[in-house]
């Protein structure tokens, strides 16, 4: 307008206005020290969007830098074995685009002592000269590949039985009162 009257209206070029894409500062492995029977969480850091729009990521997994088929949940379990080194990708999405993918830490899965769930010493009461007999009754182990080995050892009253490192223990004279116990 001059002031007085409006002149005749212009139109501008069209303008395009852009999604810009989303970024993420890291991708943590938890725990970093991880057994064949835990439960990995790959947890995204940093979220970033100009366009303030709501974050939302997907995720892949690697074992020894090969991908882990169908696996794409925040954790992963049951998929690796001691020795294998675990990492994660996460890749945010602002429901328009995907940023660009960040790798996490690895973790190098670790050996988990076996676990006894309990021993048996038969007979439970037993005679002079009387064979007794140490049983485990379950092993848990979760690194499968290992070979479990067991080892005895014997107490009479508190007192080591020296050399005594069989399940089986013979021919020893007790008396009544004595104590015998197992250790595996």
């Amino acid at each position: 307008t001059n002031g007085d009257e409006a002149g005749a209206p212009a139109d501008s070029n069209p303008v395009t206005v852009i999604n810009n894409k989303p970024t993420l500062q890291a991708a943590t492995l938890t725990p970093k020290e991880a057994y064949a029977d835990s439960v990995l969480l790959c947890t995204p850091e940093g979220f970033a969007d100009v366009d303030q729009d709501d974050a939302t990521y997907t995720y892949t997994w690697t074992k020894q830098a090969q991908d882990i088929a169908g696996e794409t949940e925040p954790t992963l379990k049951g998929v690796f074995k001691k020795g294998d080194q675990i990492r994660c990708a996460v890749t945010p999405n602002d429901g328009y685009v995907d940023g660009a993918a960040v790798l996490s830490n690895p973790v190098t899965i670790g050996n988990k002592l076996p676990v006894i769930s309990a021993v048996t010493l038969t007979p439970s009461y037993g005679s002079y000269c009387e064979n007794y007999t140490c049983s485990v009754d379950k092993v848990v182990d979760p690194d499968v590949d290992d070979a479990l080995l067991k080892s005895f050892r014997w107490e009479l009253n508190g007192q080591t039985l020296v050399g005594e490192k069989a399940a089986i223990l013979t021919g020893l004279a007790l008396s009544p009162g004595d104590q015998l116990q197992c250790f595996v």
